[in-house]
């Protein structure tokens, strides 16, 4: 994401980035625009979840082209999580390591593929049912101790 953090940096005007892929592209340019107030991000979903898109009317909004081209501008929240943002969603705990786990097999055969998610979980039910978590929001502990999973 160096080239968008350049644009966002050589560029006085406002820049419309459209993240092609699922929700983990989308991530990846949301990240490098964080700090730059003329960058505006959108999506054409074409990964394989794509649950951001359906916080806003599903997959088939943000496939038609002139929606994207023509859309209205809307503000979001975002989470950081250390020095990393989110807009969909912030896992950690069980869920993380079901698709750490389900990203490293994806391309594997048998396993992989659409069995990935499945092989994700069944790995992870043996390795990561507890994890150490600490979680302070404004100033404030709110848990420190193992955890399942968080969301």
């Amino acid at each position: 994401m160096a080239l968008v953090k350049e644009y966002c940096n050589k560029s006085e005007e406002d820049i419309v980035f459209v993240a092609c892929g699922g929700d983990g592209t989308l991530n990846s340019v949301v990240n490098a625009c964080m700090g730059y107030d003329n960058a505006i991000v959108t999506c054409y979903p074409c990964g394989s979840g794509n649950d951001f898109v359906k916080i806003y009317g599903g997959k088939d909004k943000f496939l038609n082209l002139d929606n994207i081209i023509n859309g209205i501008e809307t503000k979001i929240d975002v989470m950081r999580v250390n020095d990393v943002y989110s807009i969909n969603v912030t896992n950690f705990g069980f869920d993380a390591a079901v698709c750490d786990i389900a990203n490293k097999v994806r391309r594997k055969k048998i396993i992989g593929g659409k069995r990935s998610y499945t092989t994700g979980i069944v790995v992870s039910i043996f390795k990561s049912m507890k994890t150490k978590c600490k979680v302070i929001a404004d100033n404030e502990v709110l848990a420190d101790n193992q955890i399942l999973l968080s969301t």
